[in-house]
């Protein structure tokens, strides 16, 4: 390939441009994404829309490309498009975090239409340019065969994500801040914009990247721009702190004498919050009658641990928490881990949970509600039946669950007969403390609700509490809302679905509630959206829907297999960038393979291609039982890295196929097969990963994926003539 890209000067400058143009676009990706998952508090349905009007966008821009071969200075053009990709990602977070509290108001929830639209006038600019340099890249390569150009842009930009995703993955996210990092890509997409402006016309065009490159030093120096935009996040508070970790920027604030904890962006946890903290722990250990060794996931910095603590014949508290910097800033700002029976440790919690061979009289989970497939796995059957076999005989597990105080109805309720129904598949007994967070215990022992009992328990112990106590207690577990809270959960349980790792119902059912809670018209929207798909396959030719279909594969199997990942092995975040870039070099193989054998071109080359992505999606789900029954650092180590290289493989592959069997001109060709794949990527990213895996499971969407493809292929195979081309 190199030997082609290299023959001319042009062709040189080219291969820089988009190996360049794909180090900032997953860069910018990776941490646009992480700011705008901190603005708007994400879950993955956030994440969905923000990927989605990505590869949309870009699409466009792809489609829009065809007009680059009006340009009269094509190199004075592009030098000046890729000053604008070095500039914009710097831009974003500019924007991100200084029109957060002016656009939406200080602390308020921020709704899906909102999100939906603010994020597409967002990354409108950005994408549309990265789309489109990618077909007027292909107009500018120099090749005898103009068919192959734009397969060999295609292995150029895949080229790029694989440097950027292990740049960012590997060293960026664990040495340098949000602007630091994208300060990276800035400078290699200035330098190469200044390579092409020495030879394009007219010559003051260099001017442009280096004028830009002196204004972003001289504001990196003089503004300090990490902390300087987040004190306008933060406006009201002061910033005592903010550090970087692999998991996302962590902020200390100080009102007053109370300390505030950020991570990317979201609240998770305030000092002095007593009610909270005694609320999450007294419940559970008063109905153990004599509590030694405690687990604690999560939320153990917040002051958890000092309240366990309170229970004098507690011997150890393991505290698990994944990001070690949460616990270096528990330790620097608050005294809550300083008793040595704490024991910190910093390791996902479902991988502790399954490597360790402690086991514990109490086990609290201080976790969020469900409304992430990260959350979800701390949830689900399979987990329950894990921390069952770390109890001891009589042992006693609390699991928060969003609730209501006074009435629970609608699919709160099913979320909450859904935990039911999943823990009593592991658990005898059952109790459920309401108010807006529900306290769910769990225990083969009897428990109770009884408040005077609890009180006497805890006065027995010379535990003294502000609020869980003798006083407090009559009200909290007022009889008739504990037995009405009860009741209600136990009727819905009784058509609610279990909780599984593979199959997330309780995921869904808290996505629909943040969706109902600001009253969205999710008919409406699919009916609009839906009918726009619609017409838009119906236009595409069978060359360009196989791109599509492909596209829609990749991405929807690329989240499914990172979900049956986490699921597995816990959050690795590190393994995870490994996963992501293995997906990219085979995508680079692929289409590189491709390019070079030309023989094996032809329509039955494409049908045979898009039938291996039918049987690798059908397959997929035999892979994850396999990884489930020899779970080990083998297979995630070597297992998942290579089936993202043949899915990679796969897809890639089929572009350059695709570019020579519908070769309309450079211009035309290349903004077609772009922005099928951009599109199909996106549909399937917001699909999949916030409607299809949570109704479904993971086995019947790789099915579904599998059949989406076999209808490609069908289509292929009985196209004739006009009909194919």
């Amino acid at each position: 390939m190199t030997n082609g890209i290299f023959r001319t000067r042009r062709n040189a400058l080219v291969f820089i441009s988009i190996t360049a143009l794909g180090v900032s676009s997953i860069i910018a990706q990776l941490t646009v994404m992480r700011e705008l998952l901190g603005t708007f508090a994400g879950n993955e349905l956030v994440v969905g829309i923000v990927l989605a009007n990505w590869l949309l966008l870009t699409g466009v821009g792809s489609a829009l490309g065809k007009l680059s071969e009006r340009f009269r200075r094509p190199l004075a053009w592009l030098a000046g498009l890729q000053v604008f990709v070095a500039l914009m990602p710097l831009a974003h977070v500019v924007l991100i975090r200084g029109l957060r509290n002016v656009v939406f108001i200080r602390g308020e929830a921020i709704g899906f239409a909102r999100i939906v639209s603010s994020t597409f006038l967002l990354l409108l600019p950005y994408c549309l340019v990265a789309g489109f340099v990618l077909t007027f890249a292909a107009t500018l390569l120099q090749l005898d065969d103009k068919r192959r150009a734009p397969g060999r842009i295609y292995v150029l930009d895949a080229l790029g994500d694989i440097l950027g995703g292990c740049l960012f993955a590997f060293v960026l996210v664990y040495v340098l801040t949000t602007f630091k990092s994208l300060y990276v890509p800035c400078a290699l997409n200035l330098a190469c914009a200044a390579a092409v402006a020495l030879h394009a016309r007219p010559k003051w065009t260099v001017a442009v990247p280096v004028v830009a490159g002196i204004t972003v030093a001289v504001a990196a120096i003089a503004t300090r721009p990490d902390l300087a935009t987040t004190r306008w996040l933060y406006r009201g508070e002061d910033v005592v702190e903010r550090r970087e970790s692999r998991y996302g920027s962590v902020v200390v604030t100080r009102v007053a004498d109370q300390l505030q904890f950020y991570q990317s962006g979201t609240l998770l946890f305030y000092t002095q919050n007593d009610m909270a903290n005694e609320r999450a722990v007294h419940f559970a250990m008063a109905q153990h009658p004599a509590p030694r060794r405690v687990l604690l996931i999560s939320g153990g910095v917040a002051g958890t641990t000092t309240e366990v603590l309170k229970h004098r014949r507690v011997e150890r508290v393991d505290y698990v928490e994944l990001d070690p910097l949460v616990i270096r800033l528990g330790k620097e700002y608050t005294h809550n881990l300083d008793d040595p029976r704490v024991r910190a440790i910093t390791m996902d919690g479902r991988l502790y949970v399954r490597s360790t061979r402690q086991t514990y009289d109490v086990i609290i989970l201080d976790l969020p509600t469900p409304d992430t497939a990260q959350i979800n796995r701390f949830f689900t059957r399979e987990f329950f039946a894990e921390l069952k076999q770390r109890c001891m005989p009589g042992a006693v597990v609390c699991v928060p669950m969003k609730g209501s105080a006074n009435y629970l109805g609608g699919v709160l309720a099913k979320l909450n007969a859904s935990l039911y129904t999943t823990l009593s598949e592991s658990f005898d007994s059952i109790a459920i403390v309401p108010g807006e967070t529900h306290l769910f215990l769990a225990s083969d022992a009897p428990l109770t609700t009884n408040p005077q009992e609890l009180a006497s328990r805890l006065d027995a112990r010379g535990v003294e509490n502000r609020y869980i106590n003798e006083y407090f207690l009559p009200d909290l577990l007022n009889p008739e809302r504990v037995e009405t809270t009860r009741r209600t959960v136990e009727a819905a349980a009784e058509s609610a679905p279990i909780n599984r790792d593979f199959a997330p119902v309780c995921y869904l059912y808290a996505i629909r509630h943040w969706l109902s809670e600001y009253r969205v018209r999710l008919g409406v929207f699919a009916v609009v959206v839906g009918a726009a798909l619609v017409v838009y396959l119906a236009r595409l030719k069978p060359v360009p829907l196989a791109i599509f279909t492909t596209g829609f594969a990749a991405a929807g199997l690329e989240v499914v297999v990172i979900i049956a990942f986490q699921v597995l092995y816990g959050y690795a975040y590190h393994q995870l960038g490994v996963i992501i870039t293995m997906f990219m070099v085979g995508a680079a193989l692929g289409a590189t393979a491709m390019n070079r054998w030309r023989r094996l071109v032809s329509r039955r080359t494409l049908i045979a291609l898009e039938l291996l992505v039918v049987a690798f999606s059908c397959a997929l789900p035999l892979f994850f039982i396999l990884a489930r029954s020899v779970a080990g650092a083998l297979v995630a180590q070597l297992g998942f890295p290579i089936v993202m290289v043949i899915l990679g493989g796969l897809v890639g592959a089929e572009f350059p196929v695709a570019s020579r069997l519908w070769f309309r001109g450079v211009a035309r060709t290349a903004a077609a097969l772009y922005n099928s794949d951009l599109v199909g990527a996106c549909v399937g990213a917001a699909l999949v990963g916030a409607i299809l895996l949570p109704v479904l499971g993971l086995t019947t969407v790789c099915l579904l994926v599998g059949g989406l493809n076999l209808i490609s292929a069908v289509i292929l195979l009985t196209s004739k003539g006009g009909t194919f081309q």
